[in-house]
């Protein structure tokens, strides 16, 4: 993938960052989408055609920390970015220390488009989840600290699914 067109896809995944518009934000995400997907089928026809035959790079392995709270449904999240970039998400649990780790498994151009894509999808959903419109509109009723967090564990199960929904679109 060429640097202009990670310029270009930084740019709308900042954007997408940055906007209070859900329409605006789908809309980046979309483009995001269909630009990774696009130059990714690209990059695998001329590393294929750059190679020996029956040579293939290696795959690449990378330890990701999951940040909390709530990081057992962000793994979800994880793993839906890392299988429309054709990756495996490894779900290796919480280490003594409480710290929830994964391993983005794939070739080295689809781990670290997952990688940019979940660091910008991650900011994404903390300020949509924190922002007061959002709570106020999807939860009238506000109760107890226990409501709260099972509001929070619904709102980034839907998040997750409405990103799966496009990437796989």
């Amino acid at each position: 993938m060429s640097e202009s067109t990670l310029r270009v896809i930084q740019k709308l995944l900042s954007r997408a960052e940055a906007t209070e518009f859900d329409s605006e934000r789908d809309s980046c995400l979309a483009k995001v989408a269909e630009l990774m997907a696009r130059y990714s089928i690209e990059d695998a026809v001329v590393a294929a055609a750059r190679s020996a035959p029956g040579e293939r790079d290696a795959p690449v392995e990378r330890l990701l920390v999951v940040p909390s709270p709530y990081a057992a449904r962000k793994v979800s999240l994880f793993g839906a970015v890392g299988a429309a970039n054709s990756c495996r998400v490894i779900d290796l649990g919480s280490d003594e220390e409480g710290v929830r780790r994964v391993a983005l498994i794939g070739f080295a151009g689809d781990v670290e488009r997952s990688e940019a894509l979940i660091t910008s999808l991650l900011v994404q959903l903390t300020r949509s989840m924190l922002d007061p419109r959002t709570r106020d509109r999807d939860r009238p009723g506000r109760g107890s600290p226990g409501a709260t967090a099972a509001w929070r564990r619904s709102f980034i199960s839907g998040f997750t699914w409405r990103i799966q929904e496009r990437l796989e679109a």
